[in-house]
């Protein structure tokens, strides 16, 4: 039995018009950057106004080209600061519409109104290829469906956060902008008879979004509980009963109520000896004499009360005189990541663990040392029995150090609703 297309070609052909308004937008926005004038602050404003309607005009296809043409879409908001890409480590340069937003926000020069004509010009020929995208395309309702669940997270994580348009505040507008077009994707797949609840809280988002458009002073916390989690609750039961679910990408589950519900990320680690060993992991993080002079653990820079950071723009050394290169990154969702450290350097969490605990500015540790010292310790060792019971007779090294603290911080799950 062929998969059923209840809302296909109804999205493609308003991919198909949207993406030519977008396109469109995206002129206007080239003709104005070409009118900027540093000493006429009313040109720039009138590019940010213009900036703002080709992102309101991206968020009506985002869903679509985000998840069908992923690799295609990069170019258009790509963050604007040059990034390391994962897991390939891949480099990027700045583009896109949240790198002009950072160069119109900054002083302009003559070399900076040439870079933003360069993107515009860029982005325009992109947008009017978008069609091309099409070519011999092909999908079906779980897809569809699948990237409705996608843009209601990203409604959800980016964009009243204003993570896209920071300076330009314009994420609640966006937010209306990508809701709308939900509401349109999931129009032919709804029964107002059935899903009465989704049809509920589509609407109540929209007109919370709309009517409280204002970004400072929009209430999150309101929209989320009483409008956006039970919009994704009720959408992943429909999504369910209708048969047509799929399997979330990455670590998402979407047999949990909503993205903020306990199991809505999957931990991969969960049950029996992986836990033993995540509670010995647990003491180890605040045991001192993991450092080389006992004063320092990981919870001393990874501290528990402070969302596992110390707050601080460098973090504090071995030497309490003396602070190391960067800062501690919080914890949470370190088993997500592809590599640990900002440059990627740690394969795993094992390997990050050791390096700190060997670094002479951070914990200067002998961890074959401090294994010996904890073995002497009857609680100690009778929890490294337990959380390695294989290991009989056989001498205990110190790669059991690196193995339950990685543990513990794959078991970290951050406070859920």
């Amino acid at each position: 039995m062929p998969p059923r297309k209840i809302g296909v070609e109804q999205c493609i052909a308003r991919f198909r018009v949207d993406s030519k308004s977008y396109a469109l937008s995206l002129t206007d926005l080239k003709q104005a950057i070409q009118t900027i004038d540093a000493a006429e602050p009313e040109t720039v404003e009138n590019a940010k106004t213009k900036l703002i309607y080709s992102r309101l005009a991206y968020k009506r296809i985002e869903y679509f080209l985000e998840h069908f043409f992923f690799t295609s879409s990069r170019i258009y908001n790509r963050a604007p600061k040059n990034e390391i890409e994962e897991p390939h480590l891949e480099y990027m340069e700045p583009a896109g519409m949240q790198y002009m937003e950072a160069m119109l926000f900054d002083s302009l020069t003559t070399d900076s109104k040439k870079e933003l004509l360069t993107q515009a010009e860029l982005l325009t020929n992109a947008a009017n290829d978008l069609h091309a995208l099409l070519y011999k395309f092909e999908t079906n309702d779980k897809q569809i469906l699948a990237a409705t669940r996608l843009q209601l997270i990203r409604i959800i994580a980016l964009g009243i956060t204003g993570f896209d348009a920071p300076m330009l505040k314009s994420g609640i507008w966006e937010s209306a902008s990508a809701m709308e077009t939900i509401a349109l994707t999931l129009k032919p797949y709804l029964d107002e008879s059935k899903h009465d609840s989704v049809f509920y809280y589509l609407k109540n988002s929209i007109g919370f979004l709309r009517t409280n458009a204002e970004f400072d002073s929009f209430d999150r916390l309101k929209f989320l509980t009483e409008n956006a989690l039970p919009l994704q609750m009720h959408l992943n039961i429909m999504i369910r009963e209708m048969g047509l679910d799929s399997a979330a990408p990455g670590m998402l589950r979407y047999n949990a109520p909503h993205m903020f519900s306990p199991g809505a990320l999957d931990s991969m680690y969960d049950e029996g000896l992986f836990q033993k060993q995540a509670e010995l992991g647990k003491k180890l993080f605040f045991e001192t004499r993991l450092s080389g002079n006992s004063s320092k653990s990981c919870a001393s820079c990874h501290n528990p009360a402070n969302y596992f950071t110390d707050g601080l723009p460098k973090s504090i050394g071995i030497n309490a005189h003396t602070t190391v290169r960067r800062n501690a990154p919080s914890l949470f969702y370190a088993a997500a990541q592809h590599n640990q450290f900002w440059d990627g350097r740690a394969k795993t969490l094992e390997e990050q663990i050791e390096a700190v605990m060997r670094d002479s500015s951070e914990m200067n540790g002998s961890p074959a040392g401090s294994m010996q010292m904890l073995l002497k310790d009857k609680e100690y060792k009778n929890l490294f029995k337990k959380a390695f019971p294989g290991k009989g007779s056989k001498k205990r090294d110190e790669q059991q150090i690196y193995s339950v603290l990685a543990a513990f911080i794959r078991n970290f799950k951050p406070l859920q609703c």
